[in-house]
């Protein structure tokens, strides 16, 4: 269980307040909704440990989240922007996400294979990450947050660039992921098809001139 509590940051630059509660449970996709700038990357970031909240708990499985180094977080984000090293093939892109390194051992690769086979890209250990499409990359930036193992994935708009076939196909990838492996999935999306798509609960930054809320629908 994931559970942010009174969590409440503001920009030094802005008045505004941001408030976020959320509850999520293993197996779940929560979709969090609102327009640009209301607030729903900032939570991301928040959770991530790239911006410091000013007050707040973040629990999951009742230990404080917040106070965890980055590194040791047990989540991870997958951003519309892959993050992948599109010099190397596919199967060193996803072996950084084991351990950190390019280097590729027979336990490394047996891990990666079974992996691709759950996102439909068998046999492309070796391609080359820029002779993909836009689709396979995503998969491939998805296989490389699976082999970490973090039981909260965190989504960022990751699917805008896509066309709406290959959007759709990832969401369903997504929604068969977060089941498959029991993760917490919290989906930032400013597109209601998203969340209808694959959301098992739905969350909106309610915003006003004082403060941005997110609040359940």
């Amino acid at each position: 269980m994931l559970k942010i509590s009174d969590l409440e940051f503001f920009y030094d630059s802005e008045q505004k307040i941001y408030r976020y509660n959320l509850e999520a449970s293993s197996s779940k996709v929560v979709s969090i909704m609102g327009k640009s700038g209301s607030g729903k990357s900032t939570l991301l970031d928040i959770l991530s440990g790239f911006l410091e909240p000013k007050k707040g708990k973040v629990l999951y499985d009742d230990t404080d989240i917040l106070t965890l180094p980055p590194q040791k977080k047990p989540l991870c984000i997958l951003f519309q922007k892959y993050n992948l090293f599109e010099y190397l093939n596919v199967e060193q892109n996803i072996a950084v996400g084991i351990d950190g390194s390019f280097k590729i051992t027979k336990e490394k690769s047996f891990i990666i294979s079974n992996i691709l086979k759950d996102i439909n890209l068998e046999n492309y250990q070796k391609r080359k990450v820029s002779s993909l499409s836009g689709g396979e990359q995503q998969r491939v930036a998805i296989a490389r947050i699976l082999v970490m193992k973090k039981p909260i994935l965190l989504l960022d708009e990751p699917f805008g660039a896509l066309d709406k076939q290959t959007k759709t196909d990832m969401l369903k990838l997504i929604k068969d992921i977060t089941l498959k492996n029991k993760l917490i999935t919290l989906m930032v999306t400013h597109d209601k098809y998203d969340s209808d798509l694959i959301a098992d609960s739905f969350y909106m930054m309610k915003e006003n001139e004082k403060e941005n809320e997110l609040v359940k629908l």
